[in-house]
């Protein structure tokens, strides 16, 4: 994937990280979800809250997060959105990404989103420690 020149500022209560904001191709953004479709993501942090959610969103998705930190799924929960910040050369903007909600990865609540038949895709972002964790469950 090519850097196309622009940062990506998440800011929320508990960080704010700068991150390259990488183009894609179009295959994740032609995969337009039908209605009512949910995307169950592994890892709400930088990447995933900043790169692989806003291409699901974009692409109609409910997006699912699954994290261990109960501090970010909460905050996701209670609004239900989350805003990155998109640093450009000339002017910075802010992107809101909606229809979110999250669950603990290592609970039994994850489980029943895998059951959901409404979930056609998962993915994931989660670093080597994280992983070792929600391997058993994905």
């Amino acid at each position: 994937m090519a850097k196309c020149g622009r940062e990506i500022l998440i800011d929320t209560l508990t960080s704010r990280t700068r991150a390259p904001f990488l183009c894609v191709s179009d295959l994740l953004l032609n995969m337009t979800s039908q209605d009512g479709r949910k995307a169950l993501h592994f890892g709400a942090g930088n990447i995933g809250r900043g790169f692989i959610g806003p291409l699901l969103s974009e692409s109609g998705y409910h997006i699912v997060f699954a994290d261990v930190d109960a501090k970010i799924i909460n905050e996701i929960n209670e609004s239900g959105a989350y805003n990155i910040t998109i640093v450009e050369t000339d002017e910075d903007h802010q992107q809101t990404i909606r229809n979110v909600s999250g669950v603990i990865s290592t609970s039994d609540a994850v489980l029943k989103e895998f059951e959901d038949p409404k979930v056609d895709i998962v993915t994931t972002a989660v670093g080597p420690v994280v992983l070792k964790k929600v391997a058993p469950t994905i």
